[in-house]
């Protein structure tokens, strides 16, 4: 339902990903090491200078989808701390505004072996909801065509409340 309202962008990452690290302690504080930071600001540098051509896109976005191909040279990377690692740059770059479930309910992973790293990023914008409307959209994903009454019995709702957030998906 969300292919009708929805915003595409993609960009590049030139280089190797760092994947994210658990934080270090020092017996007072928690900290990540000077390699994971240094890579953490460079790359939202980088991206902040390549989202300067995306036009009618506002920032930070709140709900998007993301999908990530890793480039690598060997397979020894873990993906998901690769991906941990890019959505810390999204953030910090002020791309999105955070990576929570809501905000960001898809998240995909690829790899590819290749001679050269880095990332090819694309991040499609969702509509910005109320949660009613969100559990609707996901139910009407999960069980497509049903009538109203079917959709307000599952979410404890009435057909009422149902037909005004179908509107609010419909536009």
């Amino acid at each position: 339902m969300t292919d009708k309202h929805t915003k595409k962008f993609s960009f590049f990452i030139e280089g190797a990903i760092v994947p994210k690290e658990r934080p270090r302690f020092d017996g007072k504080r928690a900290y990540m090491s000077n390699r994971y930071m240094s890579f953490k600001k460079e790359t939202a540098m980088h991206i902040q200078q390549q989202a300067t051509g995306w036009l009618g896109v506002d920032f930070p976005i709140i709900r998007s989808s993301i999908e990530v191909i890793l480039f690598a040279q060997n397979q020894k990377k873990d993906g998901d701390n690769c991906l941990g690692s890019i959505m810390d740059c999204l953030k910090l770059s002020g791309i999105i505004k955070d990576d929570s479930l809501i905000n960001v309910p898809k998240k995909i992973v690829t790899s590819r072996l290749l001679g050269k790293e880095g990332a090819l990023i694309a991040i499609a914008v969702l509509p910005n909801f109320d949660r009613k409307t969100l559990e609707l959209e996901e139910a009407t994903e999960l069980w497509p065509e049903q009538d109203i009454n079917f959709y307000a019995k599952q979410l404890g709702r009435t057909a009422k409340n149902i037909a005004k957030h179908l509107a609010l998906l419909e536009s």
